[in-house]
């Protein structure tokens, strides 16, 4: 089976299967799991009145909603922001 691999934010993802999300007023496609992950934030946070399919119908998270989600998700799991790096001189 030849599945197709993309480069994305540093790591290589499976791009099957994908989702649409808007990246200002253009629909791009990201993996879907990493949507599903936001949609899960989404739904921790406002509720589950939108299931993943009925958004993604609706044409999907923002690309700043999905980043802002994940971010969100994250500071919730513990994690914190990186300290800026000392310059070696």
């Amino acid at each position: 089976m030849n599945q197709k691999r993309e480069r994305w934010s540093g790591r290589v993802l499976n791009s099957e299967p994908r989702g649409v999300a808007q990246f200002h007023r253009e629909i791009r496609t990201l993996p879907e799991g990493i949507l599903r992950l936001a949609q899960a934030e989404y739904e921790y946070q406002y509720g589950t009145s939108q299931d993943y399919e009925r958004m993604q119908e609706r044409g999907g998270l923002s690309v700043d909603e999905v980043i802002g989600l994940l971010a969100d998700y994250v500071e919730r799991l513990g994690g914190t922001p990186t300290s800026p790096r000392e310059k070696s001189t």
